[in-house]
């Protein structure tokens, strides 16, 4: 995992240089779509992760400031690195900024089920990203790390998470 996240970061980065604060400030008001890759690690736990996601219109909870609240819902299908299979369905209440700072950012809080191996457990993640702009319509690049915590049946584990993607308009007028 250390060489793809590493690859990832870099690539993440020779991008993002390039963007520009003016089309950082295009706002996304619909609906936004999120496809990526993550990776996270914790004591036994070594995985990668397709990310699909979908977060609802903003100005549907609330505001604080000058943020907003959002919800959605995310799927990530992935392996460990025993080459079991895992699946995340998870909830997800976002804050974000997209005016204060040049680039958005944005605060999210997941909660849901982790399926691995025949077993279901609770999951958690704070997380924290940023959202840059590409320079292609709505679509932008974003990045984020967390702190999963994984609930096993008489044992908790906390690690480290990164994810980096796209995220789009999805089903805009």
């Amino acid at each position: 995992m250390g060489r793809r996240m590493l690859f990832a970061v870099v690539t993440f980065a020779l991008i993002v240089g390039s963007a520009s604060e003016a089309s950082a400030q295009l706002k996304t008001e619909g609906w936004i779509g999120k496809v990526g890759w993550g990776g996270s690690i914790a004591e036994s736990v070594h995985q990668d992760a397709a990310v699909f996601g979908l977060f609802l219109p903003k100005d549907t909870i609330g505001t604080l400031g000058t943020g907003r609240y959002r919800v959605g819902g995310e799927i990530r299908i992935g392996y460990e690195y025993d080459y079991s299979a895992v699946q995340y369905y998870l909830g997800t209440f976002r804050y974000t900024n997209d005016t204060r700072f040049k680039w958005p950012c944005y605060i999210d809080f997941y909660a849901g089920a982790e399926h691995f191996s025949g077993d279901t457990i609770f999951y958690m993640e704070p997380a924290a990203g940023l959202v840059f702009p590409w320079g292609f319509h709505e679509f932008r690049l974003y990045g984020q790390i967390g702190l999963p915590v994984h609930f096993y049946s008489g044992n908790t584990e906390v690690g480290f998470s990164g994810q980096v993607g796209f995220t789009f308009p999805f089903m805009n007028k």
